[in-house]
């Protein structure tokens, strides 16, 4: 009898265990590094997917980089084509983003870290299941993946242009009633002036002031719809890394060698049947996975290399020279703005700035198209031609 009640314990007792198993919580510390670091069976890792969302934002400014150093050489021919960088990029991702998601249902920055998308489907019984994208899916991945970005960027720019010009516009308008107050207290004008009225606002100030106000707002609940997703898929609470994936009810998933080759057999059929300017651009196309992250790392690499604190000091160095006086201004030139950040030229904030053999700093897009109509510097009136222009580095 002693051992039956020994054995009858030991049986509730495993299966007390079994009933209730501890259950182990998404928020601890463990889920996080295992998410943050490794993958799940097809569900890629937080670090995988924030990697692939870096080669889409470092190529933008990687490809700017180059268009402007080849610029500044051809100025008569890209100077003009870098107006229009942005239409030009995002027409060329829409592009890449199409020819992958038709023949790798992934974009071209998933697809180079071995990645797909799926669509996720309900079922009653509560199991997950999931299909291949269909001709819907991918026109909508490719709206989330260019047309959103691409109109992010335009009001960012947007924004930025009309506040600094709203911001010199107020500069302005303070510095002329500070002289108006010094004409007065000067002129010693006792009498009572008349009220002045307050000039009217009108309906397109309006709309840039409502622009100004909202947009901050807009932004960073753009910005941090992101960042709430990314957080939420860090400690594993949902399987979408953002809104627009659970928009659309996609997921990103790892690519198994079975999908791999199904791929490749599916992409070798389509590409027998294409004609030869066809086979040429898709040749293109499939290149680019390794010829941009290359040209990438190479681009980073010189921009590292060629940094002043990388090049070796000579011991002998001359000492840097003082800067020469300014030359005596014509009356006939340009009056040089009170703002010292605003361009002699456009009256704006500088972009890009540019100066002259003469000392004076302009846009350089201002000052190239001036000096190759007038052959001279706007201010000081010295002669001066399109090789004269240099373009310099501004800290902000």
């Amino acid at each position: 009898p002693r051992t039956r009640t020994r054995n009858t314990n030991t049986n509730t007792n495993t299966n007390l265990a079994k009933e209730k198993p501890t259950k182990k919580s998404s928020m601890d510390p463990y889920s996080f590094v295992s998410s943050y670091l490794t993958a799940s069976e097809g569900r890629p890792s937080w670090i995988e997917m924030m990697s692939h969302q870096q080669v889409s934002t470092i190529l933008k400014p990687a490809l700017y980089y180059v268009c402007e150093v080849y610029a500044q050489r051809f100025p008569n021919v890209l100077l003009p084509a870098m107006r229009y960088f942005d239409e030009l990029f995002y027409s060329g991702l829409l592009l890449l983003d199409r020819h992958y998601l038709r023949h790798y249902d992934a974009s071209f920055s998933e697809n180079f870290y071995g990645l797909r998308r799926e669509v996720t489907l309900s079922s009653p019984n509560g199991l997950l299941k999931t299909r291949p994208l269909q001709q819907r899916d991918r026109r909508f991945s490719l709206f989330y993946l260019v047309v959103v970005p691409y109109l992010k960027a335009k009001l960012d720019a947007l924004f930025e242009r009309v506040r600094s010009r709203r911001q010199v516009a107020r500069r302005q308008q303070q510095q002329h009633q500070q002289q108006q107050q010094q004409q007065q207290q000067q002129q010693h004008q006792h009498f009572v002036q008349p009220v002045q009225r307050l000039p009217e606002v009108s309906i397109r100030d309006r709309l840039i002031d409502l622009f100004l106000t909202c947009y901050p707002l807009l932004s960073g609940a753009y910005e941090g719809a992101l960042f709430l997703y990314q957080l939420l898929y860090l400690y594993d609470e949902t399987n979408y890394f953002s809104p627009f994936l659970h928009l659309q009810r996609v997921q990103i998933a790892r690519l198994t060698s079975e999908q791999a080759s199904v791929q490749a057999d599916r992409a070798e059929r389509r590409y027998s049947r294409l004609s030869l300017l066809s086979k040429l651009g898709y040749r293109l196309l499939e290149s680019l996975k390794v010829i941009l992250p290359l040209s990438i790392f190479f681009i980073k690499f010189l921009e590292w290399w060629y940094q002043p604190e990388n090049q070796p000091a000579g011991e002998d160095a001359a000492p840097i020279p003082p800067p020469p006086q300014p030359p005596m201004r014509p009356t006939q030139g340009k009056e040089l703005p009170l703002d010292k950040r605003l361009c002699p030229l456009c009256g704006r904030v500088r972009v890009n700035p540019a100066m002259l053999s003469s000392g004076y700093v302009f846009c350089y897009r201002c000052i190239f198209s001036h000096v190759q109509e007038q052959h001279r510097c706007p201010v000081s009136l010295m002669p001066a031609e399109s090789s004269d222009v240099r373009r310099l580095y501004e800290a902000t």
